[in-house]
C-alpha cells in the first residue's frame, strides 16, 4: 500500500447504519458514493480496490468481493476461460 492509497484497514464489510451507530452518527450525515473494481487477477486486489476510493471518504461500508467465471471454446477447438474479480462497497463522506 502506498502513502496516496486508502487505508485497508477502514474498508469494512458492516453496513452503513452499523458503521454509523458505532460512531455515534446518523446515516443523513453522510454522502454515499459507491466504489467499484474489477480485475482478473487477485494480486494485491484490496491494496488496488483501495486507490480507487475517494480521497474525502471516512470509510468504506459493504465492502463485497465477488468472482466470475467465463469459458468458451476458441475457433481452435481449445478451450479458454476467464475469472473477473469484482470488489464493491460504499464510500461514506462525513457531510461537514
Amino acid at each position: 500500500m502506498t502513502e496516496d492509497s486508502f487505508p485497508l484497514e477502514k474498508i469494512l464489510n458492516v453496513s452503513a447504519t452499523e458503521y454509523c451507530a458505532s460512531v455515534g452518527r446518523e446515516l443523513r450525515d453522510y454522502e454515499l458514493k459507491g466504489v467499484h473494481y474489477e480485475c482478473g487477477k487477485t494480486d494485491f486486489f484490496a491494496e488496488n480496490f483501495a486507490k480507487v476510493v475517494p480521497e474525502e471518504a471516512e470509510v468504506v461500508v459493504n465492502y463485497r468481493v465477488t468472482m466470475a467465471v467465463s469459458q468458451y471454446e476458441g475457433d481452435d477447438g481449445e478451450n479458454y476461460g476467464y475469472t473477473a474479480f469484482q470488489g464493491t462497497g460504499t464510500a461514506l463522506i462525513f457531510k461537514r
